[in-house]
């Protein structure tokens, strides 16, 4: 499912892209084009994937694990922690990556850390329970709020895109740090999944 196409978020889509800063950019709705990641484990594996890489490159990877497993839904605990270092490496998980992947999927068969209770759980306890795990930070917390559970006002922390669409709608002489973006969107509150979406379609098409 595309994220464009859950119901609040289109709905904000609609009405955001109509006002305010957005209005001027003449973007489509239907560019938007992010598809939702599976929920649970392989979810944050795919986020975990495209930490600090480009998009092409971090779907590149995710199709490499989707056919070393089979199909995506074999894409779970057992199966990283039944590959070899060099087997992870061949997906092109480096070693730390590696490291961290390892690590959830002994927390996820051990009890520690169960992502499928995420599912009904508020942002903030979603939050707190994705960073308490080793290489989860708050961006992953937060792309897994958006693209995984579909929240309709997650903001994610230090995206690069996000903060120089910012930087360019805003017409900054920086990128804004966290608590500067929160207060530039403000506008936006119960809004801001819609918003970071049309941010970052601005950073594309604008080449930014």
């Amino acid at each position: 499912m595309l994220l464009r196409n859950i119901p609040q978020i289109r709905s904000d889509l609609i009405d955001l892209n109509k006002r305010s800063i957005f209005k001027g950019f003449d973007l489509s709705i239907d560019d938007i084009s992010w598809e939702m990641f599976p929920k649970g484990f392989a979810g944050l594996l795919r986020i975990l994937i495209g930490q600090q890489v480009s998009l092409a490159s971090a779907d590149a990877m995710w199709m490499r694990v989707i056919k070393a497993a089979g199909s995506v839904h074999e894409v779970t605990p057992e199966f990283i922690l039944e590959q070899s270092d060099e087997s992870l490496k061949s997906m092109a998980f480096s070693r730390q990556k590696a490291r961290y992947i390892t690590a959830l999927a002994y927390n996820t068969i051990s009890g520690e850390f169960d992502a499928d209770a995420l599912d009904n759980l508020p942002d903030e306890k979603v939050y707190t329970k994705i960073i308490s795990q080793l290489g989860f930070g708050p961006w992953s917390a937060h792309i897994y709020l958006l693209f995984t559970l579909g929240r309709a006002d997650i903001l994610p922390r230090n995206d690069l895109a996000i903060d120089k669409a910012l930087t360019f709608v805003f017409n900054l002489n920086r990128k804004p740090d966290y608590n500067e973006a929160l207060k530039l969107m403000e506008p936006f509150n119960g809004q801001r999944s819609a918003a970071s979406l049309l941010l970052w379609q601005i950073y594309i098409t604008r080449k930014l």
